[in-house]
């Protein structure tokens, strides 16, 4: 480590033993414990594994080829989706307009390709700690075109999970996380999807999770997590839109959370009060931080005059697609486009409702749920 990047470190230590306390709404408070030494870091080789490629996508899921070869099986209901996605290895293709998901649709298949071609999959009835669709221990995965809306995890990749691509979905209204990556999934990649009104936007963590690229993606109207980033030894998050969250944006922590967080623009609620819930990016600052490289961001009404990275340079990551840019005004515009921008294009009612809202009601167990006829949305 140079010594650049030893003075950031120790400026980075100081700091955080003097933050003040997240609330402990989050599941794994973010306390502040009595400091202990720092603990010396070992910065990651340049020499990584080859990054991955043989789809038609970029960044760490560029692996992924979905069910390219394989049948397609077109979906009008529940019943035919949830065996579909059982049976794996196939092109599904879903044929209503929407679908009502009444109970988690489970699979263990590999080899998916999901393409919503703009349908709406609803979890109204899904209970806040149940996922609507969970891919469990496959691989090769591609989810897209589609518009998730009111489950408990709309989307999850689980227990091994690997080589996955989320593109251009629309997941809102989540009692839990939008999307979670978790539980020693890997070589995933999320990109210009649409995240507003889930209490939590994208979760990554535990075990041996690995390898996520986010890019393009518009995360709205949340509670907490855009995105949580815990022991991921190499990550790579850029050219996204976050706006206005009530605890926090970014949450970067463990010893082994290694990546870039670049180019992303990040917008706090106008009524935003005291440093806190200002804030954009956040080291939990009882679980250490390995090397983050933090460049290009674009901060309206936040508070991060502290935050600093802690590897002065980038770290190794594939390509994102379109190229990384520093226009940060025209990325917005790009991202924000209702034709061609991040979410299920073209953008429908509810996702221009959802960007349009100027309240938003939303506690740490409730999301924002824009309603529709006969929806009852929870109270507690």
């Amino acid at each position: 480590m140079n010594e650049r990047a030893a003075i950031n470190r120790r400026d980075i230590l100081h700091g955080l033993g003097a933050a003040v306390s997240l609330p402990v709404l989050e599941a794994l408070a973010l306390g502040a414990p009595k400091p202990s030494p720092p603990k010396k870091q070992k910065k990651p080789s340049n020499k990584q594994p080859p990054f991955p490629a043989g789809g038609p996508y970029h960044g760490y899921g560029a692996a992924a080829t979905g069910g390219a070869g394989h049948p397609t099986v077109a979906v009008k209901t529940w019943q035919e989706l949830r065996d579909a996605l059982q049976k794996g290895n196939a092109v599904i293709v879903v044929k209503a307009a929407e679908i009502h998901i009444p109970e988690k649709i489970e699979t263990t298949a590999s080899n998916i390709t999901l393409d919503g071609r703009g349908a709406t999959l609803r979890g109204d009835k899904i209970r806040r700690e149940m996922q609507m669709l969970k891919f469990v221990q496959g691989r090769n995965f591609i989810v897209k075109n589609l518009r998730l809306r009111n489950g408990g995890d709309n989307l999850a990749f689980y227990d091994g999970a690997r080589d996955i691509v989320v593109d251009h979905v629309s997941s809102t209204g989540a009692g839990d996380d939008g999307i979670s990556i978790s539980n020693d999934s890997q070589n995933a990649t999320v990109t210009h999807c649409f995240l507003a009104g889930n209490t939590r936007a994208i979760f990554c963590k535990y075990g041996r999770t690995d390898r996520i690229t986010i890019d393009h993606c518009i995360i709205s109207k949340l509670w907490m997590r855009a995105p949580l980033l815990h022991d991921i030894p190499a990550f790579d998050v850029r050219n996204n839109l976050v706006q206005e969250w009530r605890v926090m944006g970014v949450r970067l922590s463990g010893d082994n959370c290694n990546g870039n967080v670049m180019g992303n623009i990040y917008v706090a609620p106008p009524d935003s009060k005291g440093a806190l819930n200002r804030r954009a990016i956040v080291y939990a600052n009882n679980e250490g931080i390995g090397l983050v490289h933090l460049a290009d961001n674009e901060f309206r009404g936040c508070f991060e005059k502290k935050i600093k990275g802690t590897s002065p340079s980038p770290l190794p990551a594939p390509p994102i697609v379109p190229a990384y840019t520093t226009d940060l005004l025209k990325l917005e515009k790009q991202l924000l486009s209702e034709t061609q921008g991040a979410g299920c294009m073209p953008r429908d009612p509810v996702d221009k409702a959802y960007l349009a809202a100027k309240e938003w009601p939303m506690s740490v167990y409730v999301p924002y749920r824009i309603p529709k006829t006969g929806d009852v949305l929870p109270t507690q």
